[in-house]
């Protein structure tokens, strides 16, 4: 069987599988289930996850919330049991409301209860139980994948603003900066199954308030308002060392005195003025971008120490200039990776474009690495409704613009 690999489990869910059973399968349902979990798969059965105490339905339904999916155990001796057929009957209700996943297996010949003839099941009665977990597992991946629950929390995202200290009551700018290292923001990350030590959390926050651009938002935020102070305290200044040369210069003649007083009040409400203007317009829109994209290439490098873990930590550490904010995303790669290497495969124009010809693997790893090194990593926060594999919010897929820089790239050089 070729290798697979069990989804993440989404924030909520303990288990893959919860398994419906009659006691007189249990030795099968005991060799299904180790099998099932020496794969990866997380299983629930009543005698070993139940837990004391409870009545027997609160159990029940307890644990199909925590599941994702139901594995119902067909056989002769299931029809009789309440307690089997009420697991069923609220699986139905579920699948309904929520999509709950219902996979039969025929373990031996029997009728299939009415209620579930309309659901395909998995014909095992003549399989040797040790190989019926193979069918179960291709059942759970193949849905998985058809309805995108492969890899349930791509795209998930939490937004952190930057914070701004100082102000009118230290009489400074406002500075902004970053701030993870709380207990509330660590118990919301690790809720939603974001994985971030408290160490690595430390680290985005150093790295972030240490950059360039962040250490001097303040500036660039209030860039206009700095220039006005500029330009009142320049006004202030020139009108008074005019004035006081114009009254040394002309301070015998009134005739010329007012000729000075005049050529002072133009100068201060047409250059001055002007000046201003000048300096905001050629600020905007020469300035301020060369220094914000310097800006955002340099943050991105630094947060390489963190992005470079994106194939075990399933994430992405995100600078967003626009809301002045850090944004992580979960991210699993492996959807997009696996497409690429089968567009090389059956592409051999797109094949003749990449340095390792003969290794795809490598290269599209390069690849990945280029993209995530980079602030084209923005791109899948940017671009909405152009996705291949699904993402919460309807985000763009990686492998949607890394086909693009393909199509549009010299023979060898990827």
């Amino acid at each position: 069987m070729e290798s697979v690999t069990a989804q993440e489990l989404p924030y909520g869910k303990d288990y893959h599988l919860f398994v419906c059973y009659t006691s007189a399968n249990l030795h099968e349902v005991r060799t299904i289930v180790d099998n099932l979990e020496n794969a990866g798969f997380k299983c629930c059965y009543h005698e070993r996850d139940f837990t004391a105490g409870q009545s027997v339905l609160e159990n029940i339904n307890q644990s199909m919330n925590r599941s994702l999916h139901m594995l119902v155990i067909l056989s002769e001796a299931l029809s009789t049991q309440p307690y089997a057929l009420h697991e069923i009957e609220g699986a139905l209700h579920k699948r309904i409301s929520d999509g709950y996943f219902i996979i039969p297996i025929r373990i031996e010949p029997c009728a299939v209860p009415d209620y579930l003839k309309s659901t395909t099941w998995i014909e095992a009665s003549e399989d040797e139980i040790d190989e019926m977990h193979i069918k179960i597992i291709d059942a759970v991946v193949k849905h998985d994948i058809a309805s995108g629950r492969k890899y349930p929390d791509n795209g998930k995202s939490e937004v952190f603003p930057l914070m701004t200290s100082g102000g009118l009551r230290s009489l400074s700018i406002p500075r902004f900066q970053l701030k993870l290292n709380t207990s509330e923001i660590q118990r919301r990350l690790w809720e939603n199954g974001f994985q971030l030590s408290v160490e690595e959390m430390d680290d985005i926050e150093r790295m972030v308030n240490g950059s360039f651009i962040v250490k001097h938002l303040h500036i660039l935020h209030f860039f206009c308002l700095i220039t006005m102070l500029i330009y009142v305290a320049l006004t202030v200044g020139t009108v008074s060392i005019t004035m006081l040369l114009v009254y040394c210069l002309f301070g015998d003649s009134p005739e010329e005195m007012e000729y000075g007083y005049t050529v002072v009040v133009v100068f201060s409400s047409v250059a001055l003025p002007v000046w201003l203007v000048l300096s905001c317009g050629i600020g905007r829109i020469y300035g301020i971008p060369r220094v914000l994209e310097k800006g955002q290439e340099e943050i991105y490098k630094r947060l390489w120490k963190i992005n470079s873990q994106y194939k075990t930590k399933n994430l992405f550490v995100l600078y967003k200039h626009e809301i002045r904010s850090v944004k992580i995303i979960k991210y699993n790669t492996k959807p997009c990776k696996i497409y690429l290497k089968r567009l090389f495969g059956k592409n051999e124009k797109l094949k003749s474009k990449l340095v390792h010809e003969h290794d795809v693997e490598k290269s599209i790893e390069k690849l990945f690495e280029r993209i995530v090194r980079s602030r084209y990593i923005e791109k899948v926060d940017e671009m909405y409704g152009n996705t291949r594999h699904p993402l919460i919010g309807d985000l763009q897929c990686l492998c949607v613009g890394i086909e693009q820089i393909i199509q549009t790239a010299p023979d060898h050089v990827l």
